[in-house]
């Protein structure tokens, strides 16, 4: 079984701990100082964990899914993005972030994005 390299997790993880950690204290900061913190570190934080899991699963359901090269791709990048949604949704709403859509928006996009480029990386590794 072909998988991604380290360093592509890694960096993938750190920019988006980073980046959507960033966005989601700058979305939230009107709310206040405090929640706009809590909010970044939190989307920061499950931002880094998701992204190292989001590489894992799409390239277990990419080898799980035996049919043609673009549902090998598809599949997993809906199933990871649907589940990045509903974790990240829930995170927001247990900590109490005012604007969880806006805040979580980027992240399901850009994830949505990821998966599919981390499905073609894996298609071209393998040769399917």
């Amino acid at each position: 079984m072909v998988n991604t390299s380290a360093r592509y997790k890694l960096t993938s993880a750190i920019l988006a701990c980073f980046l959507y950690g960033g966005w989601a204290y700058f979305i939230n900061s009107g709310a206040g100082a405090l929640e706009g913190l809590t909010s970044g570190v939190a989307q920061g934080i499950a931002s880094f964990i998701l992204t190292l899991f989001i590489v894992m699963v799409v390239t277990k359901l990419y080898h799980m899914i035996n049919a043609g090269s673009r549902l090998k791709v598809i599949i997993p990048a809906g199933l990871t993005a649907v589940g990045v949604a509903i974790i990240l949704s829930l995170i927001h709403w247990l900590i109490g972030t005012d604007h969880i859509l806006p805040t979580i928006l980027p992240s399901i996009i850009v994830a949505s994005v990821f998966c599919v480029v981390t499905g073609l990386k894996l298609a071209q590794m393998t040769g399917d």
